[in-house]
């Protein structure tokens, strides 16, 4: 009998990314490296945050509980409306969101994400793009696909991998759950919610 994952949770599958991926194709221009540059981490990497912390004076990043929406939020639209819908089916709250972008055989090394920001957050990922991406969390490995939305428990320690001839893309978000996680998350895998592009509940 197959071990049921602790660390993990397949969301949803079979979600077609297309729309967003055509945002992303006329957005080429807002990939940055300014996060790899400094968590070094995340050296194979380049993103488009579209959601982040506010700066607050002797506040540290991982302590920072307020967030706001960047200019480039608005650039895309049918990534940011399935947000949207999805943390709203949820009751919950959105906080950082991005868009990341992972070179062929890249590696994010083994860490834990800590502070005060993750304690109240969940960590998803909606696979974008990839030819099958690991993902390692404690002692549990799992594979990642296209269209496919998994929670992961990112403060426990993880890395992820990446062997594909083509980069792995994928959103990557946290969501302010408010006690729902798990009510919508059973709701969810026995599909009774899903979702269109568009972030319209269907």
């Amino acid at each position: 009998m197959k071990a049921k994952l602790r660390n993990f949770r397949r969301i949803q599958t079979g979600i077609d990314v297309s729309s967003f991926m055509q945002e992303i194709a006329l957005n080429e221009k807002e990939w940055s490296d300014v996060r790899a540059k400094a968590i070094p981490l995340h050296k194979d990497t380049v993103s488009i945050i579209l959601r982040s912390h506010v700066e607050m004076p002797g506040v540290a990043i991982i302590n920072t509980r307020k967030v706001e929406s960047k200019f480039r939020y608005t650039k895309f639209p049918h990534v940011t409306s399935w947000l949207e819908s999805f943390v709203l089916s949820m009751g919950g709250v959105l906080r950082r969101a991005q868009i990341v972008k992972m070179r062929p055989s890249g590696h994010v090394a083994k860490h834990a994400d800590i502070g005060e920001y993750y304690q109240w957050s969940d960590r998803y990922h909606l696979v974008l793009q990839s030819e099958g991406s690991e993902m390692i969390c404690g002692e549990e490995r799992v594979v990642w696909h296209t269209g496919e939305l998994w929670w992961f428990n990112n403060k426990e320690e993880h890395e992820a991998t990446h062997d594909g001839a083509h980069e792995r893309i994928h959103l990557i978000f946290d969501v302010e759950s408010l006690g729902s996680y798990w009510r919508v998350c059973k709701r969810m895998l026995r599909g009774k919610i899903q979702f269109s592009t568009q972030g319209e509940r269907i």
